[in-house]
């Protein structure tokens, strides 16, 4: 199993997250999002993809389901 060097946190509440996976391995790298929608445009935009991705399910503008729905379709 890969190291894992880059999260991708989509949640409207996310500094308890990234608190909680600094303390477990700071060299880890958090990229956030607010919304499912944000995180859908990160994802477009950048050339090298998250190891995990942790979705929230409720969420203003798109939520995590929604946004996992559009993740499967690509």
């Amino acid at each position: 199993m890969q190291p894992i060097s880059t999260i991708l946190i989509v949640d409207d509440d996310k500094e308890m997250f990234i608190e909680a996976v600094a303390e477990i391995d700071n060299s880890v790298d958090c990229i956030t999002a607010s919304n499912g929608y944000e995180a859908l445009q990160i994802l477009e935009e950048t050339t090298t993809f998250p190891d995990l991705i942790f979705l929230d399910l409720n969420m203003p503008r798109m939520g995590g389901k929604q946004c996992l729905e559009a993740l499967k379709k690509k």
